[in-house]
């Protein structure tokens, strides 16, 4: 980042930093936090619709075995 002193603001010293700078990092901060946040519930949408997958496919799955339960049930021996 390039400072450029304006006649308002006096030039940082060594080490500290104004308040306009502190701001700008605080932002910065936050960018990456809300980021981090973003990629999580992107991480926990894709897992809920990996399960939604799973469940709907155990359902199918059950209604099947249900059918050829019937079925056999009403073999006559």
């Amino acid at each position: 980042m390039i400072n450029t002193p304006t006649p308002d603001t006096p030039p940082s010293s060594e080490g500290q930093k104004t308040a306009t700078e502190e701001a700008i990092d605080m932002t910065l901060v936050l960018r990456d936090k809300l980021n981090e946040g973003f990629n999580l519930l992107r991480d926990l949408s894709v897992k809920l619709k990996g399960i939604n997958r799973e469940q709907k496919a155990n359902a199918r799955e059950m209604h099947s075995v249900r059918s050829t339960l019937r079925s056999i049930q009403g073999l006559k021996i």
